[in-house]
């Protein structure tokens, strides 16, 4: 077997049409962790630094990213005959005026007892660009089978020198002559489009001057619902922001625009206000993600706050707004009102997913005070199927 010292083996596809479709029709799975028939796996371990890109035209094991871009949410890698503990880092480059820039990495160790395939979801993704190419640093401590020689490959290879582990940033130059018959031990889950859409409701939508309401902001998705999406909020001049929370993500605060990236969806947004004057408050909020959107005439919502000189009844906090959200959501925009979180309880339900609100105690539309205690009742799943007794 041979051994190939450092190695950061990136896969660059002279032919795309063998992208394979994931179960998502918006997802494609670049590369393949499929031995390819009659080829051997080629362990890649010792010191210094050297880096692999290979151009190869093997159907299946397509390495540069397609027409459109996207994100990489996931890879996987064939761990077999892996070293228990081995270092091994998906890395993404770009070609730029003959080098290779690094735009992105994910570190990992092979674990003590890894399946065939390897799979690691990416806690965030990587956005990536058509042209963009995939692969696998190998550091001095690596031992791992990190490519296929020979067999049924046609595939030839580039390498090129790498000084130390790449970094994001880092530049990767001089190629040196192509070695034959290699294709790389990677695979990466591309997600292309994804329908986000953003609604808005008040939960309380009249208040005296002094008052206190929220703008609560749900992003949804039409699936996958992994990528991180931002919502931008620019509230009216004449409303002070008091705080802001996203149970997934996090906010900032410049002047009157909220931004805020959440994880991904489903997921809330709660923009606690106060009113300096009376009138009638139009706000508006946006949301995008960082691959194509196919629908983006639900990417906005709007909600109108009305503010009044005289004092108004309690207000009402809209507790509907809870239902079928997770409950984590449900908890913070809770406490972000004021109020704290009383009892929580679970029950089945075969219409709300599991760990979403069914419901909530005090009900919708009761008039709450703050400090005052709201019980929520959380889905545990459907009903256990009762088992068929004969007769």
């Amino acid at each position: 077997m041979s051994r190939v010292r450092g190695l950061l083996v990136i896969g660059v596809a002279a032919m795309l049409t063998c992208l394979a479709l994931t179960a998502s029709a918006d997802a494609l799975t670049l590369g393949n962790t499929t031995v390819p028939s009659g080829s051997s796996a080629q362990l890649c371990s010792g010191a210094g630094g050297t880096s692999l890109i290979q151009t190869e035209t093997d159907a299946g094991y397509d390495y540069v990213v397609p027409a459109g871009g996207g994100a990489i949410t996931s890879w996987s890698f064939n761990t077999t005959g892996a070293t228990v503990g081995a270092p091994y880092e998906l890395i993404v480059v770009r070609p730029n005026a003959g080098a290779y820039t690094v735009v992105g990495t994910d570190s990992e160790l092979v674990p003590a007892t890894p399946p065939l395939i390897q799979t690691y979801t990416l806690s965030a993704p990587i956005a990536v660009q058509a042209g963009d190419l995939l692969g696998v640093f190998l550091s001095s401590t690596s031992a791992v089978d990190c490519y296929w020689l020979a067999g049924s490959l046609t595939t030839s290879d580039v390498f090129i020198p790498a000084d130390g582990t790449p970094a994001v940033g880092a530049s990767l130059t001089t190629p040196s002559p192509p070695a034959p018959e290699r294709v790389l031990n990677l695979s990466v889950n591309l997600v292309q489009s994804e329908d986000v859409a953003l609604s808005q409701q008040m939960l309380a939508n009249t208040i005296a001057v002094g008052g206190t309401s929220a703008f609560l902001l749900s992003v949804t998705s039409a699936g996958p619902g992994a990528l991180p999406v931002t919502v931008t909020d620019t509230v009216p001049a004449g409303l002070t922001i008091d705080s802001v929370s996203a149970g997934t993500g996090s906010c900032t605060v410049s002047g009157q625009v909220v931004s805020c990236v959440v994880a991904g969806a489903p997921a809330t947004i709660a923009v606690i206000v106060s009113a300096k004057g009376a009138g009638s408050y139009a706000n508006t909020a946006t949301a995008s993600t960082v691959v194509t959107d196919p629908n983006q005439t639900n990417n906005s919502a709007s909600a109108t706050l009305e503010v009044t000189a005289a004092a108004v009844a309690p207000q009402q906090l809209h507790l509907a707004a809870l239902a079928k959200l997770p409950a984590a959501e449900a908890k913070f925009v809770i406490r972000a009102l004021g109020c704290k979180v009383g009892k929580i309880t679970h029950r089945t339900s075969k219409s709300i997913r599991k760990g979403d609100v069914i419901s909530t105690s005090p009900r919708a539309g009761i008039t709450l005070t703050t400090g005052e205690k709201i019980a929520i009742v959380v889905s545990s799943g459907k009903p256990k199927k009762k088992p068929h007794r004969s007769p």
